[in-house]
């Protein structure tokens, strides 16, 4: 658990909080405001770019699915949010959940394991300035989104995500944040706090808040750990290094001493970086995936044989709301099937769940590991 923060610094986030200019159009979590199709809107999955079939449909609800195997069963991971359970209390809104199965294919019920937003005791009411003691009250809406899990021989389950005052694209901070469980038994996960010092200080200083979208995390081989993070610098990916999850965090700089730009040879405003995904296949094969506007107009693939320098896998864009039939598309999740050879992605399509409901389902496909193909 992270050390208890002082008045100051609830202070100090209430005040980013209410200087926040005016709403700018921002990646949610719930219904997109539909974009007219530019696909054939039938709903028929085509073969996206680079990708072995169509993606096809599993039972998992949720945009951003992290993939974990162990002990000879596959373990789908995300954090739901407040639409998913109007019928709960505040509290119950913000689930962390797990399905799993033998396979991608025979998954179980969803299962809820912790309740994450009771956790979260340093996002303060961006509502109530005045509060007992001159220490602002935490924000009822407070909650966590863009989740990644990995699991880690000596840390145990590692949930790296956001978390939010409320959910209000452009008009409030959305900063990485980190929980530990051990095992990922029901109730045992612990916040350790957004990070610090840099991820939140950045934020504090530059007059307007950070809307990150996640990123990831990951051990590198030496034991430090490395946070990948969008919205640093606009539009592009940089990242953030610490010996230890409870940090202290250190954005890597380039030689003029700015946030180095990790995308630079490929992101910009035309491209995007929003809701990115870090897939780290070995020391020198890196993936990440990351879309463009809101509602999502594309979904770009990225390489790099470092985890820092990223360049286009080949022909990009990707995949488009036309290789899916026309569909409002959001992210791409991926991991590394059980025998290494293939890349398997879990794409986000906003369609009809069970219960009638429309929204995010996950829809999987294959590639094989390795570098761009020949152009």
């Amino acid at each position: 658990m992270h050390p208890k923060l002082s008045p100051n610094y609830f202070v100090a986030v209430l005040a980013l909080v209410l200087a926040i200019p005016p709403a700018t159009a921002r990646g949610g979590d719930g219904a997109p405001v539909t974009m007219p199709s530019k696909g054939r809107g039938d709903g028929v999955l085509a073969q996206p770019l680079h990708w072995a079939e169509p993606f096809k449909r599993i039972n998992v609800r949720g945009a951003y699915v992290s993939v974990i195997q162990r002990d000879n069963q596959i373990e789908l991971w995300n954090v739901q949010w407040d639409g998913m359970n109007p019928a709960g209390t505040i509290a119950e809104r913000n689930p962390l959940t797990v399905v799993r199965g033998p396979d991608l294919e025979h998954l179980g019920p969803e299962i809820v394991v912790q309740q994450l937003r009771p956790l979260i005791d340093d996002v303060a009411d961006p509502k109530n300035p005045a509060a007992t003691g001159g220490k602002p009250s935490l924000a009822p809406g407070r909650a966590m989104t863009r989740p990644a899990v990995i699991y880690d021989s000596k840390e145990g389950y590692i949930l790296s995500g956001c978390v939010v005052p409320e959910y209000l694209p452009g008009t409030a901070p959305l900063l990485p944040a980190i929980f530990t469980s051990p095992l990922g038994e029901p109730g045992s996960f612990k916040y350790h706090g957004i990070l610090k010092p840099e991820p939140l200080d950045l934020s504090l200083k530059r007059g307007s808040p950070v809307w990150c979208d996640g990123g990831g995390v990951v051990r590198l081989p030496g034991g430090t750990w490395r946070l990948y993070a969008n919205n640093y610098l606009e539009n592009y990916l940089s990242a953030a290094e610490a010996p230890t999850l409870g940090g202290p965090w250190k954005f890597l700089r380039d030689s003029e001493g700015k946030l180095r730009n990790l995308t630079a040879r490929y992101a910009d405003a035309k491209h995007g970086t929003e809701f990115p995904s870090v897939l780290r296949v070995s020391e020198k094969e890196w993936h990440a995936w990351v879309s463009n506007g809101w509602p999502v107009r594309e979904i770009h693939h990225l390489y790099s044989t470092d985890g820092l320098d990223w360049v286009p896998y080949g022909q990009q864009p990707e995949i488009t709301p036309e290789s899916v039939g026309g569909r409002d598309i959001k992210c791409i999740r991926a991991h590394v099937s059980a025998d290494g050879k293939q890349i398997v992605g879990l794409l986000s399509i906003f369609e009809k769940w069970s219960d009638g409901e429309a929204q995010w389902v996950s829809h999987v496909s294959r590639m094989p590991v390795g570098p761009p193909p020949a152009k």
